[in-house]
Order: structure tokens, then C-alpha cells, then sequence
């Protein structure tokens, strides 16, 4: 049975990771979910909601909110292996989210994921 458990354990809270994403990281838009993310030994997520677009923290907190239960839910969707990420997810869309929008955005992502293994490393490098 898959575990649909998201731990603090599983959640990005260092600097130096926030900073590693924006630096290094490479970027893919499933609206309305941007995602950045980069290669680490665990996985490891965070979630995202501007506060020029969305002025009322619980605007913000409702749509991080659905984005963490998206995220939970369809985890077990992405591949597991090796080649974990840090990923972030950034709202990008200028309204209220429902429910069956975020939900159909992390499984788009999951479908997608494969374009994770494509990014970040030069083909030189081996």
C-alpha cells in the first residue's frame, strides 16, 4: 500500500537548498504549477504562492494547502529510484485554484516526469 504520509522530513526548510534550486535548478511549467528542481539524494519539496499576486495570507495559505494535498496524493505517481530531486512548486495562475485544477496538474506532472532525467546535465559530462 502506497504511503500518502507527507513528513517534515520530506520538506525543503534550508537556506542553502532554496538556494541551490534558484541557482542551479531547471524549471518546467504545468500550469498552473511552475516546478523548479535539481538532483539530490532525497527527495525533497517545497511549496510556493506569490504574495504580488495573492495579497491575503489565507489566499496563500489555501492554495500551499492544496498543493501539499496534491503533492501527497499523487507522489506514489512519480518514479522512484536513484535520482531524487529537489523540486519546488510555484503557483503561477492569477486566481483561486480548485481542487480539480491542482489535482490535475501534479498528474500531468506525473505522466511528464521522465523530462526531469533530460535537465541539468550536459551530455559532456560523463
Amino acid at each position: 500500500m502506497p504511503d500518502f504520509r507527507l513528513s517534515k522530513a520530506e520538506l525543503i526548510k534550508k537556506k542553502t537548498e532554496f538556494e541551490l534550486l534558484f541557482s542551479n535548478g531547471a524549471s518546467k511549467v504545468i500550469f498552473p504549477l511552475k516546478v523548479l528542481f535539481v538532483n539530490n539524494p532525497s527527495r525533497r519539496v517545497a511549496f510556493a504562492v506569490p504574495k504580488r499576486v495573492f495579497k491575503k495570507a489565507h489566499d496563500r495559505n489555501r492554495i500551499r494547502r492544496l498543493m501539499r494535498e496534491g503533492y501527497r496524493l499523487n507522489k506514489n505517481l512519480l518514479p522512484q529510484g536513484n535520482n531524487d530531486f529537489l523540486m519546488l512548486f510555484i503557483y503561477i495562475g492569477k486566481k483561486l485554484p480548485t481542487w480539480s485544477e491542482i489535482d490535475l496538474s501534479f498528474k500531468k506532472l506525473a505522466r511528464e516526469f521522465p523530462f526531469v532525467e533530460h535537465q541539468g546535465k550536459p551530455e559532456d559530462e560523463k
